[in-house]
């Protein structure tokens, strides 16, 4: 036991790696095996749509072009899914297994990241944490994109560690880069997010004196053009200037069906507005 446990601090991301695979394998083994799929209804929902898809029925999903509007907000998720239906269709098992890459690829992350910043013992602990955490655990082993997004953040939040320790303009710039993809993928994924992580981003730059004044430009540059590439307007305005009116509207329709995540409720006529 002593042996296994040396093993496993002197190599904490592939132990993390392991560890999470095997946990999420089997949550989608049993979940299947013990007839309990779909563990969260919305998974449901994400088969349908790209069922449909795989038709060409987009607009048949639900009503007043929800589904085109579901599917254009998560297409970065909806398009795996969508191109695995089309494969082997709409096999529930094979349809869980991109959440559970992504989760498993962001617990290895986060633990490497640790490893970089702490002790081998605490980067195991921190990668255990994200490898064992109930949470994460069924929300990477389900048909959502919760654990994408997850993949995504963490990754943003490497390179920002990496533009911070960078000493040279083409570093600088190449984190940029970095950071400037990650802010489209997650506009892709959900755009509050998407937006959150671009304006964020002109903090860690004010903060770090050397180069401040370029650090500064490509935080405002991803700022601006990141939410502009990802559909959401210059600095994310357009988003901001499209949902704000209709808070109102979106969170009462919520709150009418906040009794049950499953029962069936009545809709407005056009809800391609309310898509999160």
């Amino acid at each position: 036991m002593r042996a296994l446990h040396a093993l496993a601090v002197r190599h904490p991301v592939r132990t993390t790696f392991v560890v999470a695979l095997a946990v999420r394998l089997m949550v989608v083994i049993s979940s299947h095996v013990l007839n309990q799929w779909p563990l969260i209804p919305d998974e449901m929902g994400y088969v349908e749509l790209a069922t449909l898809a795989a038709n060409g029925r987009t607009n048949d999903y639900c009503c007043g072009g929800y589904g085109n509007a579901l599917y254009e907000s998560t297409q970065l998720f909806t398009w795996q899914i969508h191109g695995l239906v089309e494969l082997f269709g709409p096999v529930e098992w094979i349809l869980q297994l991109p959440a559970v890459i992504f989760g498993v690829a962001t617990a290895a992350l986060i633990a490497w990241i640790a490893s970089k910043l702490l002790s081998p013992q605490w980067a195991l602990s921190v990668g255990l944490v994200m490898a064992l955490m109930p949470s994460a655990v069924l929300l990477s082993s389900v048909v959502l994109r919760e654990s994408l997004i997850w993949l995504l953040l963490a990754l943003a939040a490497w390179l920002v560690i990496r533009s911070s320790e960078s000493d040279t303009a083409g570093q600088l710039v190449l984190s940029a880069v970095g950071l400037l993809l990650t802010v489209v993928l997650l506009g892709w994924l959900r755009d509050q997010i998407a937006l959150l992580v671009a304006w964020s981003l002109i903090f860690p730059a004010l903060f770090v004196r050397y180069r401040r004044r370029l650090r500064i430009g490509l935080a405002l540059l991803i700022l601006v053009a990141g939410p502009w590439f990802a559909g959401l307007g210059p600095g994310g305005f357009g988003l901001i200037e499209k949902v704000v009116p209709r808070l109102a509207t979106v969170r009462t329709w919520m709150s009418l069906d906040a009794e049950s995540a499953i029962s069936e409720f009545t809709v407005a006529p056009d809800q391609s507005s309310m898509v999160n």
